[in-house]
């Protein structure tokens, strides 16, 4: 017989828990400022990582997930962004620039937050990427990061600037695998004009629209004309050693390509051998990702469910490894 719970009582606490989370919403907060409200604050130190700022925000105009950021505390190179936090939370300011904090008093403060979109095992999360001060005001130094300072985050092995990094190069034709450190990569875009770039480019214009669609459509195009040449070999193992009925489907489709019966051969081998030697693949253009942009190498991945991040040769290294190894390309 089941005990009686008559007398029994929950002794339970969910404070730290996002409720959008466990009521099943969990929206990403849209792309631009949002108002914002500190929900907690803490220092803490991960094993075999540095002391670090956590932070959790709710946007106070919607019923979005809440946003996380971490801080380093021990990186000279990422004191800008704890800088740029307190401005936003009022606590430094241009005239005052050191003290002592006391967290609990910065928890439920308001500010403005600047969100962004990150992609997560196929889910779209939303990030801080600027804080600003609740009443909007703040100073060129708070609102924007120079490219001086990603170059010195970067070489402390900060992951947000060498992202940056990376994708700015690639916009300038620059590898970054070319510069000894990321503060040198840094100075060739400013010399490059890349700042000056970012600050002409605050929001795309509508004549743009019409030059960004037929961009789109040339991908689309280029995408459907590159068809890659599949691992004959591993169809073949596949459909030999495991009778994997979509390996022995793709293999009689490319027979049929070349008028061959596979009733005439022993195993699915010998036919992958036979479709070569009559000639497959022998068309095919090479694929030399040596050639593509980095936003084009990072799109590939993305569409693979590979990683996006790393420099241009990693993503050129992972590609290739991919396409030796998954007989099913696109």
């Amino acid at each position: 017989m089941p005990r009686s719970t008559g007398n029994l009582s929950l002794k339970w606490d969910v404070s730290d828990v996002d409720p959008g989370q466990s009521a099943g919403s969990w929206e990403p907060a849209p792309i631009g400022i949002h108002p914002a409200k500190i929900r907690e604050i803490a220092i803490a130190q991960p094993e075999g990582k540095d002391t670090r700022l956590e932070i959790i925000a709710e946007c106070t105009d919607g019923n979005y997930g809440w946003l996380y950021e971490y801080i380093n505390l021990e990186s000279p190179a990422t004191k800008w962004k704890l800088d740029q936090f307190l401005m936003a939370v009022g606590e430094s300011s241009e005239k005052k620039r050191s003290g002592e904090t006391k967290l609990a008093k910065i928890k439920g403060r308001e500010c403005q937050v600047k969100v962004k979109h990150e992609e997560y095992n196929d889910t779209i999360r939303a990030k801080p990427e600027v804080w600003l001060p609740a009443d909007g005001k703040s100073s060129d130094v708070n609102e924007e990061i120079s490219l001086e300072m990603h170059g010195a985050a970067a070489d402390s092995e900060d992951e947000e600037s060498i992202d940056y990094l990376t994708n700015l190069a690639g916009e300038y034709e620059l590898d970054p695998n070319e510069y000894d450190t990321w503060a040198e990569l840094a100075e060739t875009l400013v010399e490059a004009g890349a700042e000056a770039d970012e600050e002409e480019e605050e929001e795309p214009q509508a004549e743009d629209e019409e030059t960004e669609d037929e961009e789109q459509d040339e991908d689309e195009d280029q995408d459907e004309t590159e068809e890659e040449v599949e691992n004959l070999d591993a169809l073949a193992d596949l459909a030999d050693d495991q009778e994997d009925a979509e390996a022995q489907d793709r293999l009689t489709e490319l027979a049929g390509e070349y008028e061959l019966d596979p009733d005439d051969y022993g195993t699915w081998q010998e036919l992958a051998d036979a479709i070569r030697e009559s000639g497959y693949g022998e068309d095919e253009e090479e694929s030399s990702y040596s050639d593509w942009t980095l936003k084009d190498l990072k799109a590939r991945c993305k569409e693979l469910d590979l990683p996006t991040t790393g420099t241009k040769d990693e993503l050129i290294e992972r590609l290739e490894e991919y396409d030796q190894t998954d007989p099913f390309k696109e």
